[in-house]
């Protein structure tokens, strides 16, 4: 039989494992995060035991703590920030307050920032979680935020075929105001596709495909 005991650095006293004749031990449930040392001593049939073998080291990472999420800027387009340490990869989602899904997305490295390429308006719910270099997920971290910013003045928007493509020129921008077009497909949602253009040929069309256009001027906020 063997007598194995493993305790964190610094500890006083050990957990001691008693175990059969198995050359191996797997510690059931994992451990907490830390520095440890173990050791073990066997003893024979007649009853006898060794003395401890010199004490061998391992490290336990654990997994990584839940992102700290920051409160995004009260601006149309509005950009999510987070504290994370060890971070190798996030996902992140974005709800609106009907529980619908406007972002969901996951991206490999190190970055804590996510710029959200849509316009936002109302009351919207983020989630993030973070995977550390050994491949282990946090939990989930969640903040509910508003965006309801004042709006600048609508712009006018001119369209025109441009060879293949179509030319947008938006008119009467509101001084000061930023400019974006977005596109809609077959009646689906609209998509940013400019953003600080007011004159943009928009090249990416395709055949038998209903397109259509806004213009939006914004500041902090943007019209409806």
């Amino acid at each position: 039989s063997y007598t194995l005991e493993y305790k964190t650095v610094g500890a006083s006293s050990y957990t001691v494992v008693n175990g059969g004749t198995d050359h191996s031990y797997t510690l059931q449930g994992g451990l907490p995060a830390g520095d440890y040392v173990w050791r073990v001593k066997i003893v024979n049939d007649a009853g006898e035991a060794s003395g401890y073998s010199s004490e061998a080291s391992f490290s336990v990472v654990g997994r990584p703590a839940s992102p700290v999420i920051g409160t995004p800027e009260n601006k149309a387009l509005t950009r999510i920030e987070w504290n994370a340490s060890d971070q190798n990869a996030f996902d992140l989602t974005l709800t609106d307050s009907d529980g619908r899904t406007i972002v969901n997305v996951s991206e490999a490295g190190n970055s804590s920032r996510y710029a959200v390429n849509q316009f936002l308006k109302g009351t919207y719910t983020v989630g993030i979680r973070i995977k550390n270099s050994i491949d282990l997920w946090s939990d989930w971290s969640y903040k509910t935020f508003t965006i309801d910013a004042e709006a600048p003045a609508a712009p006018s928007l001119i369209i025109q075929i441009d060879g293949t493509g179509v030319r947008l020129t938006a008119e009467d921008v509101p001084d000061g105001a930023r400019i974006a077009f977005l596109r809609s497909e077959n009646g689906g949602d609209y998509k940013v596709i400019a953003v600080d253009e007011t004159d943009f040929v928009d090249i990416k069309t395709k055949a038998r495909t209903k397109y259509t256009y806004i213009a939006r001027a914004f500041d902090d906020g943007f019209p409806d």
